[in-house]
């Protein structure tokens, strides 16, 4: 079915699929693909909470834009009066730092 294989080039192309084998390309056939977060290296990753992400990804832009109000903001709780010293280990342990990890998230399906 032509719209079937369309949809898989599309998922493919979105990185939410991707060949085991190294085909460059969904095409219909006895191929064998495999979904991101069934990768057995992503739930060793950093960004990866334990639910898959179905959503439509975001742009990049838009992505980096909101990582970067957020760590502006961050820093800017965590500077000292004089703005010459952070303190990076409150940091590490704020909610507001903990929260960067589900934007990061979102960065999964991009193509950077």
């Amino acid at each position: 079915n032509a719209q079937a294989v369309e949809v898989g080039k599309q998922l493919c192309k979105k990185h939410f699929i991707h060949p085991v084998f190294g085909e460059n390309d969904f095409e219909e056939g006895n191929h064998f693909y495999r979904f991101l977060e069934h990768e057995p290296f992503i739930s060793k990753c950093f960004n990866f909470r334990g639910a898959t992400n179905d959503s439509e990804p975001k742009s990049a832009a838009a992505i980096c834009d909101r990582l970067t109000k957020i760590m502006y903001a961050i820093l800017e709780s965590y500077a000292s009066e004089d703005r010459r010293h952070v303190d990076y280990v409150a940091i590490s342990k704020s909610e507001e730092f903990r929260s960067t990890g589900t934007s990061q998230c979102l960065t999964r399906h991009q193509h950077m």
